[in-house]
């Protein structure tokens, strides 16, 4: 989890995240988040570094890089973590990518960046359950009186879990 010596815009994410789910599952998503640093930090996998460099755009790889996280999480919990602890420790790992990046001085937070790395986050994490930038357009125009489409199958990677 951040510390004091974290960015400031990131200790207020993450806490205005944790405030807003049930106080029941603040223990298991820190649990989680924990769990997930452990996976990042571990120099075997070099999972951190392999996929905070993998292109010039940071905001991408901390939001993709959050999500395949909290994948790695989901099947080392025998599929069981449930959506609501995926979702804010997804989150919470990507400020934590975020965090690592501007203290090892390769980045300066700002809010354009966290607001980029967080819409990434949220296209990634979409796709993780086969909701597609396209689908999300669909849903969208359905939900405002434009034609309704066809439910498709989720094409994601826990459609077949």
């Amino acid at each position: 989890m951040l510390d004091a010596k974290s960015n400031k815009l990131l200790v207020d994410s993450q806490n205005k995240r944790l405030s807003k789910v049930d106080p029941k599952l603040v223990g298991s998503i820190k649990k989680a988040v924990m769990a997930g640093e452990t996976i990042m930090y571990q120099s075997k996998n070099d999972i951190l570094t392999q996929q905070l460099t993998k292109s010039n755009d940071v905001a991408h790889n901390v939001g993709e890089g959050a999500t395949k996280l909290v994948t790695i999480l989901y099947q080392q919990s025998k599929k069981t973590m449930p959506i609501t602890v995926m979702g804010p420790t997804a989150f919470l790992l990507m400020l934590e990518g975020l965090d690592f990046l501007e203290k090892a001085g390769k980045i300066e937070v700002t809010p354009d960046l966290l607001d980029e790395a967080t819409k990434d986050f949220g296209s990634s994490f979409l796709q993780l359950f086969g909701v597609t930038p396209e689908k999300m357009q669909s849903m969208i125009a359905a939900k405002q009186g434009g034609q309704p489409q066809p439910p498709t199958p989720p094409a994601g990677i826990l459609a077949g879990a």
